[in-house]
């Protein structure tokens, strides 16, 4: 499991995700120091490097 996390993200608070992190066994948090809640729209193309690297998509 991956999580992305923008680290500007005022709704969800970036402690939330090193906590969420507890309750994975394999999990792997990735940080994005300049993305708010809407990481998927503002880091789009990290976004989806990194969801493809995680998949093994080309």
């Amino acid at each position: 499991m991956i999580l992305i996390w923008g680290m500007k993200d005022v709704a969800l608070l970036s402690e939330m995700a090193y906590e969420s992190m507890t309750f994975c066994k394999q999990g792997r948090l990735i940080t994005l120091p300049d993305a708010s809640h809407w990481i998927q729209h503002e880091e789009a193309d990290q976004v989806n490097a990194l969801i493809a690297e995680f998949t093994g998509s080309p």
